[in-house]
């Protein structure tokens, strides 16, 4: 079947769906991803908001899957859990309900059940909930929570959390779910039931999963099994893999690393009846006094620096002196290391025992002394990694892709270590092809990978590059919108630059004015935490007749719904609502961006970049109007949206890469430095 046939005026998409619309600029897309899955090569699509990026690499994805007869595995990568479930739970069911109809022979609903695949965190754990002991933990401050969780429990199905209609705290998702460390796995004796098991080997066999960016480079780098026989895997939200994949492979250790230690040490003794044997009293306090020591040596030491900006590490010499810790950890590593040599051998005499009495290989042994086991050699491997963070510091600096640093992090000193540039990983893990079932084609898709009209800066980020060019497709889809008419670009002519020494004491007043002319319906999107609280603090003392929320005053969701039924409502945010926020109507009139949003340039990737030619250029500049997209796509989601967009930056006039910037946005802006248009803009469209 030829995929136009699908798109077609009057067609099955929308027999199926009598709201769809033709895009000429989807069914492009859609026919060249089809080619580049047939030949095997990778594809970038930037899809707009309004473009209908979903549809148009489902399509192809689904067609080529079933006419292939569900060859190997398709896998949907996103950064956000809305989008996760849009996926799995509109967008894939419509397009597998279309290929049912198009392909009756081929039994499309039976051979694709699409699976979902999260954390191992998201689900209760059995084994916890059915402890005789759990009840005791129960207290008066958590009764009520507890009886709510147990009766979710009795009645769930999969034990997801995300499904239920409350939110745990802290304190009880510790007392009801494990992470990969705790689980006790195959040594479970509710391993048969185990939500998360059969979660995820639902997942396995699923034909099609959705998932996250997390859980795909988690498995992918332990060789999972979940993912081997992918032949096709979508990165939606892309202009997210680059930092993820960044800090997924991270590792950060504080005082806490070392209290985390104590703590699982304890978990061992207590599994194994052995209280205090492990390390005893004395050592466990020598260890912890050292680490305090040594983490205090830090803060002093930078104690100039360390609270406005990362340190860069650059040599062992920039760190205490840490031989009295390190003594400590590495004798621990021993005693773990003897213990686990013994709890092996306890295990080995069971197991000869059990066998010379017929019974089942897969019962044998304490369920305790087991799950100890599996923690004695996660902690071992945990211990090392300090060992090496705190003590090796120059032969972790001979690789010169790694960054080291500390910083205080929530009032915590942190040494940090991560890689600078992830492209060699991005194309190790999905880029190479193999023989022997690795992925054939990615396609990395986002309304927001573009800079300045060309794909470059993520090509160059995740190792496309490194490639041969033709195995590689672009396409640049155009927006149904007429964004020309819908936006109105404001930039205050009394506006100062973001980097201003006098920003701050403009900024609120600025903003006091664009939400009287426009009578509310304003999103301020800030740049930092300061500027965010300075503009709540300011605006509560002038008394405007507008209800302002603020992020942190309530949850997310919660905040948005009020901004959305308060037609005269704010809301102040910061970064994390440049993203995934979707308020399409006239509550959302307008969006103040404070400042263009550069990344920090203290964050020690950036200090370390900084050091490469064309630094701003290659690095600062694109990741700032990528941001910059983001933020200005919360305005007009639906062809009947107007929104006016306010940059209180002069840079974004005066700069010498103001015309990169406004490139980058594919069309004609209407634009003005006059508040009288803002309110004339906002009265002729209420």
């Amino acid at each position: 079947m030829d995929i136009k046939e699908i798109f077609k005026d009057n067609g099955i998409l929308k027999k199926k769906n009598k709201n769809y619309k033709k895009r000429i600029s989807q069914i492009k897309a859609a026919i060249l991803l089809e080619k580049a899955i047939i030949d095997k090569n990778h594809f970038i699509l930037e899809g707009p908001c309004g473009f209908g990026k979903s549809i148009a690499y489902l399509i192809p994805s689904i067609k080529n899957f079933i006419e292939t007869d569900y060859n190997g595995k398709i896998v949907l990568v996103t950064s956000n859990i809305s989008l996760q479930e849009q996926l799995h739970n509109k967008d894939l069911p419509f397009v597998l309900d279309v290929f049912d109809e198009l392909y009756p022979n081929k039994r499309v609903q039976n051979n694709i059940k699409p699976a979902v695949l999260k954390g191992i965190g998201n689900f209760l754990c059995i084994d916890k909930l059915e402890d005789e002991d759990f009840f005791s933990k129960q207290t008066l401050t958590n009764k009520n929570e507890m009886d709510r969780l147990w009766k979710y429990y009795q009645n769930t199905e999969d034990g997801d959390l995300t499904k239920s209609d409350f939110i745990l705290s802290n304190e009880m998702r510790k007392l009801t779910t494990v992470d990969s460390v705790e689980c006790k796995s195959n040594f479970c004796p509710y391993k048969d039931k185990c939500f998360y098991t059969l979660h995820r080997k639902k997942a396995q066999q699923a034909k099609v999963v959705v998932t996250n960016y997390h859980m795909l480079f988690s498995c992918i780098n332990a060789n999972s099994s979940v993912f081997n026989d992918a032949s096709l895997i979508v990165f939606d939200e892309a202009h997210e893999a680059e930092d993820i994949l960044r800090e997924f492979n991270a590792s950060h250790v504080s005082i806490g690393t070392v209290e985390y230690i104590e703590k699982k040490i304890k978990e061992i003794e207590n599994k194994l009846g052995r209280k205090n044997e492990i390390l005893g009293l004395e050592n466990t306090e020598k260890l912890s006094n050292y680490a305090k020591e040594f983490f205090k040596g830090i803060e002093e030491r930078y104690e100039k620096t360390i609270y406005l900006r990362a340190k860069i590490i650059d040599s062992q010499k920039d760190l205490p002196n840490n031989e009295n810790l390190v003594f400590m950890l590495n004798d621990t590593i021993r005693r773990l290391k003897k213990v686990k040599i013994n709890i092996e051998q306890i295990l080995d005499i069971e197991g000869q025992n059990q066998n010379n009495d017929d019974t089942p290989q897969e019962d044998l042994g304490n369920d305790d002394v087991k799950s100890a086991l599996a923690v004695t050699k996660a902690l071992i491997t945990t211990i090392e990694n300090m060992v090496e963070m705190i003590y090796r510091v120059d032969d972790i600096l001979q690789d010169k892709n790694i960054v080291m640093w500390v910083e205080i992090e929530k009032g915590v000193v942190v040494l940090g270590k991560k890689n600078i540039d992830v492209s060699q990983t991005f194309k190790r893990y999905f880029l190479e092809k193999e023989d022997d079932g690795a992925c054939k084609t990615c396609i990395l898709t986002s309304a927001t990978i573009s800079v300045d009209g060309n794909f470059e800066y993520l090509k160059n980020n995740l190792g496309f590059n490194l490639i041969d060019k033709d195995k590689v497709v672009e396409f640049m889809g155009k927006s149904p919108f007429n964004l020309t008419n819908q936006e109105l670009w404001y930039l205050p002519k009394d506006a100062l630059p973001g980097n201003d020494e006098n920003f701050e004491k403009t900024m609120t007043n600025q903003i006091e004015k664009i939400i009287k002319a426009t009578g509310g319906g304003v999103l301020c999107l800030f740049t930092s935490n300061r500027n965010l609280n300075l503009c709540k603090s300011e605006l509560s003392k002038k008394h405007i007749n507008y209800k302002v929320y603020a992020q942190g005053d309530m949850g997310r969701n919660k905040l948005t719904e009020l901004f959305k039924e308060d037609y005269n409502s704010n809301l102040l945010a910061t970064k994390s609502f440049f993203t995934g926020i979707d308020i399409p109507g006239q509550s959302l009139r307008c969006i103040v961006i404070d400042k263009l949003p550069f990344t920090s340039p203290g964050d020690p990737v950036n200090q370390k970049l900084k050091m490469r030619p064309n630094y701003f250029g290659r690095y600062m500049l694109p990741q700032m109007i990528i941001t910059l997209k983001q933020a200005v796509g919360r305005g007009v989601r639906s062809v009947d949206d107007k929104c006016v967009i306010c940059i209180l930056d002069e840079r974004l006039s005066t700069a010498t890469y103001k015309n990169k910037v406004l490139s980058s946005f594919k069309y004609k802006k209407n634009a003005t430095r006059s508040l009288e248009k803002v309110k004339n803009f906002i009265a002729d469209n209420k």
